[in-house]
């Protein structure tokens, strides 16, 4: 996954957990700050937002929230929101998604209905 970073191409990872699905995120999030540009990571429910945010302020310099209730940071360089907060801005053209390199959706599964899921 992380050669398909470099040669700036799209990824889908589905792993189980502790498989090191963060390490690729993490890894699209310093490409993007590398080039200058925007790293957009999201999740399906704001809970999961908040705890990525603390997360990822420990490790990146320019981080920033957006859930809707909470907005912190919000022209950081890396941006945590929910998916929703995604699909609204997308919709609306705000310019808060220019200069995207990554777009990092977590827990697919949970608006995907679980289509991924091993069976």
């Amino acid at each position: 996954a992380i050669l398909r970073l470099e040669a700036n191409e799209s990824v889908f990872v589905a792993a189980h957990t502790s498989a090191g699905k963060t390490v690729v995120a993490e890894y699209a999030i310093a490409l993007a700050a590398q080039h200058m540009m925007r790293a957009i990571y999201t999740s399906p429910i704001k809970a999961l937002s908040n705890q990525k945010f603390r997360d990822f302020k420990d490790t990146f310099e320019d981080v920033g929230l957006l859930t809707g209730d909470v907005q912190i940071n919000p022209e950081a360089s890396c941006l945590i929101m929910t998916t929703e907060i995604l699909r609204s801005m997308l919709y609306r053209g705000a310019d808060l998604v220019r200069d995207v390199g990554w777009v990092i959706f977590d827990e697919v599964c949970a608006w995907m209905g679980n289509a991924f899921v091993q069976q």
